[in-house]
């Protein structure tokens, strides 16, 4: 059910569509409320709008720590297939446009992709 209330421990499901630079992905998150949405905005303007390199990083590392706290458990893999774990350090090293997907997502900008029948997931594992 759509809803444009969201409690406090609401949790949502999410799916990135696999692209030619990553594979699919579900994952559960806490979709972001409010005031948390509004004054992240304007602190990742700033650093965006900045010519320094040093805040350009620190733009990124805002992102990985806003979806470290968000995402509740995905399924996503390394490549040798092991689940890898959500943490600040792997968000970091996440593919650039799996991690601006996901942002997207759980920010509120963008919906979920469509899912196929044969991308369905059951079981997250993590």
């Amino acid at each position: 059910m759509k809803t444009g209330f969201i409690p406090d421990g609401y949790t949502a499901e999410g799916f990135c569509a696999e692209t030619d630079f990553y594979p699919a992905v579900h994952f559960q998150y806490r979709p972001c409320v409010g005031t948390e949405h509004y004054g992240f905005n304007a602190q990742q303007v700033a650093l965006f709008k900045s010519e320094k390199p040093k805040d350009s990083e620190q733009a990124r590392k805002n992102i990985a720590t806003l979806l470290a706290k968000h995402l509740v458990s995905w399924d996503l893999l390394s490549p040798d297939g092991n689940p890898v774990e959500i943490s600040l350090a792997n968000l970091l090293r996440v593919e650039p446009n799996l991690s601006a997907k996901l942002y997207g997502i759980v920010m509120g900008y963008e919906p979920n992709d469509d899912e196929k029948p044969d991308e369905k997931k059951a079981d997250l594992g993590n």
